[in-house]
């Protein structure tokens, strides 16, 4: 279980008045975090896990690319597997 509160950001927006609020990835897909800032939940969207895995994350969501899944067996394990030997997407 969790004590998170699910898209807490939807509950703060309005009583946050001019301060940006800013909603994770973790607790959303790509879309979903693209629709809450399309409907004015969030300011910005935090992807970190994706960041690992897709070095050029802005480029793939906005060219509509597939994301690459990340390997969650080599977080926190030492060396560059895993961190930063993620390719760039190639179109064909």
């Amino acid at each position: 279980g969790t004590d998170q509160i699910p898209n807490c950001a939807k509950i703060f927006k309005p009583l946050a008045g001019n301060v940006p609020i800013m909603t994770t990835g973790n607790q959303c897909s790509i879309d979903e975090g693209t629709r809450r800032l399309n409907d004015g939940e969030a300011d910005l969207v935090c992807f970190a896990k994706p960041f690992i895995s897709n070095p050029d994350l802005p480029e793939r969501i906005k060219n509509n690319w597939p994301i690459a899944e990340a390997d969650v067996k080599t977080f926190y394990t030492p060396g560059p597997r895993g961190y930063i030997d993620y390719p760039f997407y190639k179109s064909l």
